[in-house]
């Protein structure tokens, strides 16, 4: 604090010396006033800023369970997938099997298609 008033000492009373008190105290003033008026500005700009971050957190939240339940239908599909790939595979032994058995008793002839 000592800094900033000799600055202001400095400034008003060797660099200014033709200001009379009333002048200096009414100079103050106008400079609150600025200062009052951009921090409510500046408060307004703060408010603003937290609504569209509030906006942007709901968005957020709600992207996150999307993903989230694309994830749980993704792992579903994937245990779905490897019960139709044992199928594929149980079917492809049955054929083996038929095919095999269908020579044993045919005469080594291979099953004829319809």
């Amino acid at each position: 604090m000592s800094e900033s008033k000799s600055e202001f000492e400095e400034y008003f009373v060797t660099k200014r010396p033709e200001l009379t008190p009333e002048q200096r105290l009414r100079l103050l003033e106008v400079g609150f006033r600025m200062v009052s008026e951009q921090t409510s500005e500046l408060s307004v700009l703060l408010q603003a800023l937290k609504t569209k971050l509030d906006d942007t957190q709901a968005i957020n939240q709600e992207v996150r369970e999307i993903l989230t339940t694309a994830k749980a239908g993704l792992r579903v599909l994937g245990i779905l997938g490897t019960g139709v790939r044992w199928c594929g595979y149980v079917s492809a032994a049955g054929a083996a099997i038929y095919t095999f058995w269908y020579m044993l008793t045919h005469g080594g002839q291979p099953p004829k298609l319809p």
